[in-house]
């Protein structure tokens, strides 16, 4: 009897445990987001599909990176280095930097974290504005939401810093019904 009673309490603290690491307060809202690309209205773009819905986090309408990519090329291959860096605990941030002299947009793990080949999402043209074009590129829905972007008050060469937390649980969701490509 005393054997069944230890086993049921070890059963329930187990259980309990579980619960509520499932529940911590620490937890984000964003979750367990999954990044994907998709193809709305003719233009593929980066998802985020949370527990709210799906947020569109970047449109790919241009080929202003050249022609090594096309638009939907460059989604598929950065909504994985979203996801890649989201799985490894890297994506809290996506801010800008440079890597080699080129100019990025990558994840990190802080506002004070630099980039590298690990963390890149994505590299732009020498001479770009990483800030200037990770602002056209973020949908603005989500830059809209609040408070998400972060810079410091340097003269030049300053980094951008957006919250992906407050990103995703701000911004708006997308009414359409978008569907993974690969």
């Amino acid at each position: 009897m005393n054997k069944l009673r230890s086993l049921t309490s070890i059963v329930t603290g187990l259980a309990i445990a579980f619960g509520s690491a499932a529940i911590s307060p620490s937890a984000s809202l964003a979750g367990n987001a999954t990044f994907f690309c998709a193809v709305s209205r003719g233009t593929p773009a980066t998802y985020a599909r949370t527990a709210r819905g799906n947020v569109k986090i970047i449109s790919w309408a241009s080929n202003v990176f050249g022609s090594t990519y096309s638009p939907l090329q460059r989604c598929v291959e950065v909504s994985r280095r979203f996801q890649r860096n989201y799985d490894n605990g890297n994506l809290r941030t996506i801010k800008t930097g440079f890597i080699r002299g080129y100019p990025v947009v990558c994840a990190a793990r802080t506002q004070d974290s630099p980039c590298s080949d690990r963390t890149l999402l994505f590299t732009l043209n020498r001479g770009s504005n990483a800030n200037l074009v990770a602002r056209r590129l973020l949908d603005r829905n989500g830059l809209a939401a609040g408070a998400v972007i972060y810079e410091s008050s340097c003269e030049e060469d300053c980094a951008l810093s957006v919250s992906v937390d407050t990103f995703l649980e701000n911004a708006t969701t997308s009414e359409e019904d978008v569907s993974p490509v690969e």
